[in-house]
């Protein structure tokens, strides 16, 4: 099985050996909003089964990192599960591995 290595486990393993001045602990609904529009424009989400495809990747992905079955409680579709999840997680991080 293939280990991704995603951004909220290289930002952990930075952050134990060099502390950061800043934090990056808020990203706006706005901002993410704007972040969903750009995913769109970028893949056509309606039209193309492969491009379907990679936001069930997406899913599968961040669930087995996350130890989750789904990233939604009531799922309705990858796409929506994924945006959906980005939209709503307060773990800033996890909006990152989104993206």
């Amino acid at each position: 099985m293939k280990v991704y290595d995603i951004y909220s486990k290289r930002q952990k393993r930075l952050m134990e050996k060099f502390p950061d001045v800043y934090r990056y602990d808020y990203i706006s609904e706005q901002l993410r909003v704007q972040i969903i529009h750009i995913i769109h424009d970028a893949i056509d989400v309606h039209d193309n089964q492969h491009d379907l495809d990679h936001f069930q990747n997406i899913h599968d992905t961040l669930c087995r990192e996350y130890g989750k079955f789904s990233l939604q409680e009531h799922s309705n579709g990858y796409i929506n599960d994924v945006l959906t999840f980005m939209l709503k997680t307060d773990n800033i991080e996890q909006v990152i591995d989104v993206v």
